[in-house]
């Protein structure tokens, strides 16, 4: 019997970014966050982000926190990193100016003067990070890819339709219209149920076919409290209020006892 061999198996903890599914995601994630960085070191909010719309670079970065970006490499749009061309190399080319040690090259934030903010205000395109391909940072970098893909029912696998889908959010939208939405015929309808069975002979669906009604609401009790509450008992929170029950012929008025004692002989005689 050959002897027993023992493995050593210990579980590893998580690499970084692990969510991500590919390596071009986890540098996408990589440069985000270094930017994120290294904008809020520059204006002293840690927890500032980066616009990578012009427009909203414009308003937030430039005018409200007086910083621009600059050395941004001219052969690479200024756009969204998920709208890059050029694979991974681009990205790669942006990291290794982000991490350069040169101040000529190194992409960084600078501050931005009142002068330079007016200047701003007349001449947008002026603090444009890449103005040579300012046209191409808003445009989509390469057209919608829509795959027409069957509809199989699950029972037989026969062909039910075609269910477009797309690489772009709301290309098939644009392109073949909204879906008209298949609501339910019953909503805001009284609901039915079965409340025992039919006594009339059918030819259809026979003696012993479910009757549908609809569901009933329960009687309303109406109101229970009481009619009248003496002055005493509404005041004060603290005492508990016995019963009171009314009577069909209610006192008008209180008379004194000494009243009362020259009442009460003059009903009996």
């Amino acid at each position: 019997m050959a002897p027993l061999l023992f493995v050593e198996f210990t579980l590893q903890p998580h690499p970084p970014h692990e969510g991500f599914p590919c390596h071009r995601s986890r540098l996408r994630g990589e440069l985000r966050a270094y930017i994120n960085r290294m904008l809020g070191d520059a204006i002293g909010n840690p927890r500032a982000r980066m616009r990578w719309t012009f427009q909203a670079y414009l308003e937030e970065i430039v005018l409200r926190d007086r910083h621009q970006l600059v050395h941004w490499p001219p052969h690479i749009p200024f756009a969204n990193l998920s709208l890059l061309k050029g694979g991974i190399r681009t990205l790669l080319e942006l990291r290794r100016l982000l991490y350069s040690q040169d101040p000529n090259l190194a992409i960084r934030f600078e501050p931005v003067t009142a002068e330079e903010c007016a200047k701003a205000v007349l001449d947008p395109m002026s603090m444009h990070p890449n103005p040579a391909m300012a046209n191409l940072s808003d445009s989509p970098i390469f057209e919608p890819l829509i795959v027409h893909s069957s509809a199989l029912h699950p029972g037989d696998l026969g062909r039910l339709g075609s269910h477009p889908t797309s690489t772009q959010a709301g290309a098939v939208k644009k392109m073949f219209g909204k879906v008209r939405r298949r609501q339910r015929s019953d909503v805001k309808r009284r609901h039915q149920r079965r409340t025992g069975k039919n006594t009339s002979h059918n030819s259809q669906t026979g003696g012993s076919a479910a009757v549908l009604h609809g569901r009933r609401r329960p009687p309303k009790r109406g109101i229970t409290s009481f009619q009248f509450v003496l002055p005493e008992t509404a005041d004060s929170k603290c005492c508990q209020r016995s019963d009171y029950y009314l009577t069909d012929d209610p006192i008008d008025e209180f008379v004194s006892d000494e009243d009362a004692d020259e009442i009460e002989p003059a009903s009996e005689g």
